[in-house]
């Protein structure tokens, strides 16, 4: 099976200096899929990131609010391809060792789902030094069968 046949991949934020602006990701929808993998790659790191992700009842962000994750995982620098285990409250401080990687993983029911929200986006704050970062989404476990991957960028 070929990977981008099952998955939907969504650039959320491209590689870019987050020094001075923070970052703010692009809304992905959750509508038809059951669950998001997102991924932030970091290249160099100046300063500490704090990281937390946030979801609304549409990609323009239409009743923004937090959304609570207890977990993540880290693989910091390239001595190393294994990812570790960590806890959090929703939101985690990334470290500073540059060229790192950090996944969150999110089931559409981890979203405020009863009062409508199926879209979420990361948000990293400004770190107060260079720091270059991309976000990566890829939605998995499509709702419905289809040949083509449903859309995830708009509602």
């Amino acid at each position: 099976h070929k990977f981008i046949k099952n998955n939907k991949i969504i650039q959320g934020a491209g590689p870019a200096d987050i020094n001075g602006s923070g970052l703010t990701g692009d809304y992905v929808s959750m509508k038809n899929y059951n669950h998001c993998t997102v991924i932030l790659n970091f290249g160099a790191i100046g300063a500490a990131n704090t990281v937390t992700l946030k979801q609304a009842t549409d990609v323009s962000g239409t009743s923004e609010k937090a959304l609570s994750f207890t977990e993540y995982f880290k693989k910091e620098g390239t001595s190393t391809d294994t990812f570790t285990r960590a806890t959090c409250s929703s939101t985690f401080n990334t470290g500073t060792t540059s060229n790192s990687v950090y996944v969150v993983e999110i089931d559409a029911n981890d979203l405020d789902v009863d009062n409508g929200f199926d879209c979420l986006r990361v948000n990293i704050a400004d770190p107060g030094a260079s720091t270059i970062v991309g976000v990566t989404y890829i939605l998995s476990e499509p709702r419905y069968a289809d040949d083509s991957m449903p859309a995830a960028i708009t509602d």
